[in-house]
């Protein structure tokens, strides 16, 4: 009897650390510190979200575009263990940076005018100086245009986001202005008609490129605690990225567009891509699938800025939009700042340099101003930060204190918003890439989601989504959740069917997910792989990465911006090539090739097979690992300036 009791005991006790354990995987810091946290409650201006009055899933029949049906039988690799990283593996630990310093600098410039609370002011009140201002609107991606100049007397209120303004020394003998700076806000106009659908939940957008599942946990830890303490956010370790660059991921997340041809194989049952003849960049995106235009036909004010005037819709050199894609956009500030045709130097230096701010304060502070703008209606933003880490993981964690204290102030004014922090892919450069690990990180962008408070404890909604974040996701699942919760007004001018080739995280995932049927090109597949000796493949390797340099060089002869400035590459024959042979289950195997070209050295890799005894490449593009700035100058507005060796670079 009394061992009876025991053994009960001792299985109650075993389920009980089997909740604790599964409760940790799920939010790792939730039980360490939610003890002492304490939570606001939802904003007053905001009705109660319950999953009983959350939108039912839609009709897919009647929204999106039937997929045709496919056949994976016999295709390889059509299963999926995930990996599971440890951020700081000690096989990486000498390869990882910490950079805790923000850049050294002394504020040079004394600020004429300050923009605070949509008031613009004078910070000198003399006879000796006149200050005028302008405001600077958005025309589309490429275009801004001026309004006149006015004076500032006491105070000005300018409506509009985007300020410039510049004083003159009235005793000088100069009529160039010794002052010019440029300001941001973002101006509500209390003339429009109030929004009648204020119980919908914001969504806020936060991408930080370049950045991977790992690195952000290294990089970020009192961001990272934040966000898993006190907004209850749910880590998807597994997110896939489905391209090399931020275009085609950025495409894949606001479009729910893939940009790329998978070939078929034996790996892939092939896709096409759904633009075709390059229509994404040829053509203005305006009357595409863009996400920002459903959220507007649901009624929401939108807001979008990023902290490069090319930005990821118009890189390298396409169409993007032909007339404003928001509501609000930063878009001139980026202009006056960078762009040929707008650049003031003079403003460049003063905005960041002069009073010692980096990129990404401007565009948090725009998203500061934009969540305070808009307490009582449904609103939608994306914010993208490029600088911050794009080039050196390491810059990112001296921003850890910047963007922790971002969202703690915000707490409160964010808890009935859905809001995703992520990455577009991983870092894709630099010695810890060229490692397996780095490899993998290339390819797993991190993605934190954050619900509305009152679906945080919601018994159905919230288990759902907890079991999606442990299974394999890619970008069109994050398009398929904004359209989940972008529902158009009934009088909306709403588009055709919608392309559709991923899921809601808020509703049960289909299974099985592979790469293969998620879209995944093989090359980028997170999938682990049993993976053999390769001593025995020199030949093999040699005719693949021949094949793949070949069809480099047609890809660079295709692109008329570039076939005649870009030299012609080789194998560079004394350079090392690396083989991985990855075998499948059914004795199939496939090769991962690294080699070098030259001239430039470049590196690069790409996925062949041997079939028949004839070597097939399946890459659709050549993965390049190391940097390529200053050796493909000439091609910047190139999709291809990765495989590019200007030719001026032989005359010098």
């Amino acid at each position: 009897m009394q061992s009876g009791v025991v053994i009960i005991i001792l299985l109650v006790t075993a389920c009980l650390l089997v909740l604790f354990i599964d409760s940790v995987i799920d939010n790792p810091v939730k039980y360490e510190y939610t003890k002492s946290v304490d939570i606001p409650g939802p904003a007053p201006w905001y009705p109660t979200l319950k999953s009983a009055n959350f939108p039912p899933p839609l009709n897919a029949s009647e929204v999106f575009v039937p997929e045709p049906r496919r056949n994976y039988i016999g295709i390889a690799f059509d299963e999926c263990d995930l990996p599971h990283l440890d951020p700081w593996d000690p096989s990486i630990e000498k390869l990882v940076e910490v950079d805790n310093t923000p850049k050294t600098c002394e504020p040079s410039l004394k600020q004429h005018t300050i923009l605070q609370n949509g008031v613009l002011i004078k910070t000198t009140n003399d006879n000796e100086t006149t200050c005028a201002y302008r405001c600077l609107q958005p025309v589309n991606d490429y275009l801004l245009s001026y309004d006149v100049w006015q004076n500032i007397t006491d105070e000005a209120t300018p409506e509009c986001d985007i300020v410039e303004t510049k004083c003159f020394d009235n005793a000088g003998s100069s009529d160039s202005p010794f002052y010019e700076f440029m300001h941001a806000q973002v101006y509500r106009n209390e003339t429009l008609k109030k929004k009648e659908n204020a119980t919908l939940p914001s969504v806020h957008v936060i991408i930080v490129d370049s950045v991977s599942h790992s690195s952000f946990i290294r990089m970020q830890p009192r961001t990272y605690y934040e966000l898993m303490s006190n907004y209850e956010a749910i880590p998807f370790p597994h997110l896939n990225k489905i391209a090399v660059n931020s275009r085609q991921n950025a495409l894949a997340i606001f479009f729910g567009k893939s940009q790329q041809r998978i070939h078929k194989s034996r790996v892939s049952v092939g896709y096409e891509s759904d633009y075709s003849k390059d229509a994404d960049c040829v053509k203005h995106l305006d009357n595409d699938q863009w996400i920002g235009k459903r959220f507007k036909e649901a009624g929401y004010t939108t807001m979008m800025c990023d902290d490069w005037a090319m930005g990821p819709f118009n890189w390298p050199d396409c169409k993007g939009f032909l007339k404003k894609a928001t509501d609000h956009m930063m878009k001139p500030f980026q202009l006056k700042v960078e762009a040929k045709d707008y650049k003031n130097q003079n403003i460049s230096y003063n905005v960041y340099n002069g009073v010692c701010k980096e990129t990404y304060e401007t565009l948090m502070e725009y998203l500061d101003d934009f969540i305070g703008a808009y307490p009582d209606e449904p609103t939608f933003s994306l914010t993208w930060n490029i600088e911050v880490a794009h080039n050196n993981n390491s810059h990112l964690h001296h921003a850890d204190n910047y963007f922790y204290n971002f969202f703690k102030r915000n707490e409160e004014k964010l808890n009935n918003s859905f809001v995703f922090i992520l990455g577009d892919h991983g870092l894709r450069y630099g010695d810890l890439r060229k490692t397996p690990i780095g490899e993998i990180e290339d390819n797993n962008p991190f993605l934190l989601m954050t619900l509305p408070y009152s679906l945080r404890n919601d018994p159905k909604i919230m288990p759902t989504v907890r079991q999606n974040a442990r299974q394999l996701i890619t970008h069109y699942d994050l398009y398929a959740t904004f359209v989940d919760i972008a529902r158009p007004i009934d009088n909306s001018t709403t588009p055709d069917k919608l392309i559709m080739h991923g899921s809601s995280l808020l509703r049960p995932l289909p299974q099985p997910r592979t790469c293969d049927r998620l879209r995944v090109p093989f090359e980028h597949c997170i999938c682990q792989r049993t993976k053999t000796d390769s001593s025995d493949y020199s030949e093999l390797g040699k005719m693949a990465a021949v094949k793949m340099v070949a069809e480099m060089n047609q890809a660079v002869k295709s692109d008329l911006k570039i076939k005649d400035i870009c030299v012609p590459l080789a194998l560079n024959q004394t350079a090392p090539i690396n083989v991985e042979p990855m075998n499948a289950k059914n004795q199939f195997s496939v090769y991962k090739i690294t080699y070098s070209v030259t001239p430039g050295d470049g590196q690069f890799w790409g996925m062949a097979t041997r079939e028949d005894g004839k070597i097939k490449i399946i890459s659709a593009r050549f993965p390049r690992l190391n940097a390529y700035a200053k050796t493909a100058f000439c091609a910047k507005g190139s999709a291809f300036a990765a495989y590019c060796y200007c030719k001026s670079l032989l005359k010098s």
